[in-house]
């Protein structure tokens, strides 16, 4: 065998640029041999570039960690597209306590959404169900051993076997049995609980229950007891929830419940029991119209599909339950986030109240005018729609009032469900933007709105303004009738001609009470000509 030969000693490359057709060099050191294209040779990659995963160069804006975050989410969205289906969707499902940090990890979050999305897709559609199945057949589509369905089919849990000429044959029935049994064991429901409950109708119960996380198992005497609660303020919180309390002996409670309940005893410290059955009460309202909005959503985006691939009750209730799996997890966060935020500014405008009373100065504070416009009978609508449908029309609102105040410059702050906030340089522009966003509201089938502006002294700051001025907008907006535009009464500075020039009418409203705000303010009513 000849002895190896020895590699050259390198030398120093020449201070001359390279030719233009050069291979670049690879990131260790090493140089890479693409094949040369006789028609256009590679251009050389500009400082700060790089290239992604599928070859295509990567402008980092003067930022390498842009670049590296744009290849690891190229990684991550090649790495879930080419495993199956059926394991994104168990990985998603058994680690969804993962999910509540898919806003720290990517990874968590495309796991999350490519779940998601192979949920919303009808299998039936690319894989029709025959009529007639094998033990085999089914194993195949729930990725399980024969032996396993075998056993389900003797604990007679699939249902019975239609007698054909080739043997035992199973119906869509059977398959949809099977994969609720599948659903639960999976999810770490014992296997004799699974088998005490033969009758397809119990199988989806103790799948919704599984889902939704109320394993149960103690009563509501025993759950009142461990959280150091009495019966009959339980009694008082569930119902001020809209949940049912249950009676006595039934065990519908869980140790989760306690400690939940251990919270709320906590909170006794300092809140008597009918302030926490008061927010209990606003509470439960709340979640209930999140919950309907929810399945409001799965209907319009999982049934219709479902439905027109022959998908049964059964199967959309076995997608519902994992839908509730997968999502629940990160209803917390952001329920946690948009709580925090609603108390931070709720804060913020107390304390800048207290600090109005005191005659305080204060950084940032601007003297503008700030509306409010509401729509009227928004809460008699609610108890008529769902609550997405509600949902919509709040949108609408935001839509029609951004083409009214836009040309006249004037800013929208926030929607607050029913209602939007603006702010505008002089009353006078804002009389005329909230006249223009009524008649727009009337052409688009709005209800009929009715607006409060003031204009003063307000603080500016994270985004929001606060104040008395702004809480004297919100008051004018809720004791103007419908149709109405309310406007404290303007200083001096403000004439006449200046509402004639903008063909809008005064009318002198006179002095009005308004809840929160000492003494009476003056107040005009403004229209358009």
């Amino acid at each position: 065998m000849a002895a190896p030969r020895k590699a050259p000693p390198k030398k120093a490359p020449p201070k001359t640029a390279p030719p233009k057709n050069a291979s670049p060099k690879k990131a260790s050191g090493g140089r890479a041999s693409p094949k040369k294209s006789p028609d256009k040779a590679p251009s050389k990659p500009s400082p700060g570039e790089g290239l992604s995963l599928t070859g295509k160069r990567l402008r980092p804006a003067g930022s390498a960690r842009r670049a590296g975050r744009l290849l690891t989410r190229a990684a991550i969205d090649a790495f879930i597209e080419r495993l199956p289906g059926e394991v994104v969707r168990e990985v998603a499902s058994v680690g969804a306590p993962l999910t509540r940090f898919s806003g720290v990890t990517h990874t968590s979050a495309a796991l999350l959404a490519r779940s998601l999305e192979l949920l919303a897709q009808p299998p039936a559609a690319a894989r029709p169900v025959k009529d007639e199945m094998t033990l085999q057949e089914i194993a195949e589509r729930l990725d399980r051993p024969r032996s396993t369905v075998q056993e389900w089919a003797r604990a007679k849990l699939l249902g019975d076997p239609v007698k054909t000429s080739r043997g035992n044959r199973w119906g869509r029935q059977a398959l949809e049995r099977a994969r609720l049994v599948d659903y639960l064991l999976r999810r770490g429901v014992a296997a004799e609980e699974v088998r005490g409950t033969g009758d397809t109708n119990q199988l989806a119960l103790l799948v919704l229950r599984r889902a939704l996380g109320t394993p149960g198992g103690m009563t509501r005497a025993q759950v009142a007891k461990e959280a150091g609660l009495s019966d009959e303020l339980l009694a008082r919180l569930t119902r001020a929830l809209g949940t049912a309390t249950g009676d006595d002996d039934e065990t519908v409670y869980s140790a989760r419940d306690v400690e939940v309940l251990r919270l709320v005893g906590a909170l006794r410290s300092v809140y008597s029991d009918d302030d926490i059955v008061e927010v209990a009460s606003v509470l439960g309202r709340a979640t209930h119209e999140i919950a309907e909005a929810a399945l409001e959503l799965f209907r319009r985006r999982f049934a219709a599909p479902f439905i027109d691939a022959g998908a049964s009750e059964l199967e959309m209730m076995l997608r519902l339950a994992t839908l509730v799996d997968l999502t629940v997890p990160t209803t917390g966060p952001v329920l946690e986030l948009v709580l925090r935020r609603q108390l931070e500014s709720s804060a913020r405008a107390e304390t800048i109240a207290q600090l109005e009373r005191q005659g305080t100065s204060m950084d940032g504070q601007v003297e503008q005018a700030v509306g409010f416009a509401d729509l009227v009978g928004f809460t008699a609508l609610s108890a008529r729609l769902s609550a997405l449908e509600v949902s919509q029309m709040a949108e609408r609102l935001l839509h029609t009032a951004e083409e009214a105040f836009v040309p006249l410059g004037v800013r929208i702050v926030k929607s607050i469900g029913d209602a939007v906030m603006f702010v505008a340089p002089d009353p006078v522009t804002a009389g005329r933007a909230a006249a223009d966003l009524m008649d727009r509201a009337a052409d688009t089938d709005l209800p009929p709105l009715h607006v409060g502006i003031a204009y003063g002294p307000m603080l500016r700051a994270y985004a929001d303004f606060f104040g008395r001025t702004v809480n004297i907008a919100s008051r004018l907006c809720e004791v103007a009738p419908a149709g109405t535009i309310y406007v404290l009464k303007p200083g001096r500075g403000t004439r006449a001609a200046d509402w004639k020039a903008r063909e809008l009418v005064v009318h002198d409203a006179g002095a009005k009470s308004l809840k929160g705000i000492d003494g009476q303010v003056r107040v005009v009513r403004v229209a358009a000509e």
